[in-house]
């Protein structure tokens, strides 16, 4: 694996800054770091860019524990969760939901 020379630090002051985190102004100061040091991101075509998100994903999936997680999503979630438990009749699997919508469109 190629050393980009980012530290842990600086990943995880642009992905602070991405998800609301900041509060330091380190990030504005080092966000575009690795467009910077990798100028082939720039040139790769659209698909390309999603082809390397869904491949960055896959990877950060692999370490959930680092993952930065709002506290508002983990309290919507929670919600989420009690509705669901106090009204299990109420949902749908996906393939009835998925029926219903395309016999909704013909």
């Amino acid at each position: 694996m190629r050393d980009w020379g980012i530290n842990s630090w600086e990943a995880r002051s642009c992905s602070n800054e991405l998800t609301g985190l900041a509060n330091s102004g380190f990030e504005d100061r080092h966000c575009g770091i690795i467009s910077e040091r990798i100028p082939e991101l720039k040139r790769l075509s659209l698909e390309e860019k999603l082809i390397l998100i869904s491949e960055l994903w896959e990877e950060l999936s692999k370490h959930p524990k680092i993952l930065p997680v709002a506290q508002e999503d983990v309290e919507l979630l929670g919600a989420r969760q009690s509705g669901y438990r106090q009204n299990a009749g109420d949902v749908s699997a996906w393939e009835d939901a998925k029926a219903r919508i395309l016999a909704s469109r013909s």
